[in-house]
């Protein structure tokens, strides 16, 4: 089984470059508890585990994809808000707890919505091709909340107080991601939007992005990153040989989102 889910578009063969304006954004749900008060006590006794362990740690607001939709090719999200402690306690229970993860499932299956009750947090993530046809990896630290040490695109959460004066824009959110973990600025790239996937090991979703650079690979690594503690390296892979790199580690090496978009890439470039 594939460890994520094509959801936008609904086929392969209809993946290609889209702008980001072909994400439409419309007011979703936020999580209710109230018919399930067992799974909001369990969100925060996981939560208060966690602050134990790290009391560094902070609950920051993230966007929650509560549904979505195609029509005339763009791509309708449904979004309500969620938080870092609401993720904590649903998604990310499926790396080790998988009996609270699957009561979780179970109680959203009884309602017809298997992700009813999960935090189902909105990433963004992008493929970035250099100027020299590179392909930035990188690989997860140890100290990362989720993935600990696999492959990964530049991806990272969406934050809504960057969008209490206009509109989402995600073209901004993951702007953010790409100067904070490769150091580019935004005049230094063509940014196009592919696909919405599903990490299918924790109902996770993702908006995945291609970033077409104008500067070289050495220039990238060289330059300063305000979130590289993220991973252990950076690297960068010739385009021609992405598939075979894909091929050479087993699945689980990969963070689900981070594979996913190097496939779309794949298929868009007939790689």
């Amino acid at each position: 089984m594939k460890s994520y889910k094509l959801l936008y578009p609904k086929n392969w063969r209809d993946l290609k470059y889209r702008s980001p304006k072909n994400i439409k954004v419309i007011r979703g749900e936020n999580l209710d508890f109230s018919k399930q008060p067992e799974i909001k006590k369990r969100i925060e006794e996981e939560w208060n585990k966690r602050k134990i362990k790290d009391k560094k740690i902070f609950s920051d607001p993230i966007y929650r994809l509560s549904g979505y939709s195609i029509k005339n090719d763009n791509l309708l999200l449904e979004l309500g808000k969620t938080c870092y402690e609401e993720l904590s306690g649903t998604n990310y229970l499926s790396a080790y707890d998988k009996n609270s993860f699957n009561f979780i499932k179970k109680a959203g299956l009884k309602e017809k919505n298997p992700y009813k009750y999960f935090s189902m947090a909105l990433s963004v993530g992008a493929v970035i091709e250099t100027k020299d046809n590179y392909i930035l990896i990188t690989r997860r630290g140890e100290k990362v909340g989720s993935y600990k040490n696999v492959f990964h695109t530049i991806a990272g959460q969406t934050d809504p107080r960057k969008f209490k004066k206009g509109p989402i824009n995600f073209k901004v959110s993951i702007a953010d991601e790409i100067r904070a973990e490769a150091g580019l600025k935004e005049n230094e790239y063509k940014i196009y939007f592919t696909a919405l996937v599903m990490n299918n090991e924790n109902f996770k979703p993702e908006l995945i992005f291609v970033a077409k650079s104008k500067v070289n690979l050495v220039d990238i690594l060289l330059r300063k990153k305000t979130e590289a503690f993220e991973f252990k390296f950076i690297f960068g892979l010739k385009k021609e040989d992405l598939r075979s790199f894909l091929k050479s580690f087993p699945q689980k090496e990969f963070c689900p989102p981070g594979l996913a978009a190097w496939q779309i890439y794949l298929q868009i470039e007939k790689q």
